[in-house]
């Protein structure tokens, strides 16, 4: 049973604390059929009963593939839960470039683009599945968040420290790398076990996205005169795109290039480590990366 699962049989014994999914278990294999409300195939009717529960004062955990879960259901979302103000608390699985055999049917590499519009809602991209229960157990259910389950866990990856959410992972090189999710459990590794890398390269796990912090949260890192983001997202509605606008508008200094998926897809039956290779990161050309 992993971290998410603990803690969520914790929480289900919760007063008006309930589980669901769209006949999707892959954060809760092991949670039991018994603490589950499994709507079948039907991620409206999912966020529909959700959105009730919470007019009521429920507490939902709400989990679905991340595509069928944004894309599928998003009139739902929009009116059911961000117009009404019901809140809960979404689990896309198989986000970004976990889903690597699925094809574009089942890859979710836009959904910060699809919910920026969302007043009620934040974005989660968790380096961990510890990173995400640490910021769940204080979740107080005052507005929706949409996380994507990494199940890598802070061991797995190397990271010691507790507070890694909008936080610097390393802090040693003088050019910038901002990422978050899967992607950053990736660079850490990389970048982390490379003194040459290490010696250039600072790294930023901006996870956690709320529009209202966004310029709060950037303070952070503006002493970087280069940065560079990486992310499994179309560049579209990325944290690129947003940070490009506000520090044009700010009129800082800043200079800043990015790795994505640009507008394409991408190809399916492939591990991830070729796709993380295939955009360009890798050691040699991290290294040589002009900014």
């Amino acid at each position: 049973m992993n971290k998410y699962e603990k803690f969520l049989i914790k929480e289900v014994k919760k007063k008006n604390t309930f589980v669901l999914t769209a006949e999707n278990l892959l954060a809760i294999r092991n949670l039991g059929r018994k603490n589950i409300l499994d709507v079948g195939i039907c991620e409206q009717s999912l966020i529909g009963v959700a959105a009730g529960m919470a007019k009521n004062g429920g507490r939902c955990y709400v989990h679905a593939l991340s595509n069928f879960l944004i894309c599928r259901a998003y009139e739902f979302l929009k009116i059911d839960l961000d117009y009404n103000n019901c809140n809960c608390v979404l689990v896309g699985s198989m986000g970004g470039v976990q889903s690597t055999f699925n094809g574009p049917t089942h890859q979710a590499i836009d959904e910060m683009s699809i919910l920026e519009n969302f007043n009620t809602f934040d974005i989660f991209f968790p380096s961990s599945i510890d990173e995400m229960t640490n910021i769940l157990s204080k979740f107080k259910f005052n507005k929706t968040i949409y996380a994507r389950f990494n199940q890598k866990t802070n061991q797995e990856i190397g990271i010691k420290k507790k507070d890694v959410t909008n936080n610097f992972l390393l802090k040693q090189g003088k050019d910038l790398i901002i990422s978050n999710g899967i992607v950053i459990s990736y660079l850490y590794k990389l970048i982390n076990q490379d003194k040459e890398l290490k010696n250039k390269y600072s790294l930023f796990n901006f996870s956690y996205i709320n529009k209202n912090n966004f310029s709060y949260d950037i303070k952070k890192f503006l002493n970087y005169k280069k940065i560079l983001i990486i992310e499994d997202h179309l560049e579209n509605g990325s944290i690129y795109s947003k940070l490009k606008v506000l520090i044009s508008q700010k009129k800082h200094k800043n200079k800043l290039k990015a790795i994505n998926f640009g507008k394409k897809y991408f190809s399916t039956n492939r591990e991830t480590i070729d796709i993380f290779q295939d955009l360009g990161i890798t050691k040699k050309n991290l290294l040589n990366f002009k900014i």
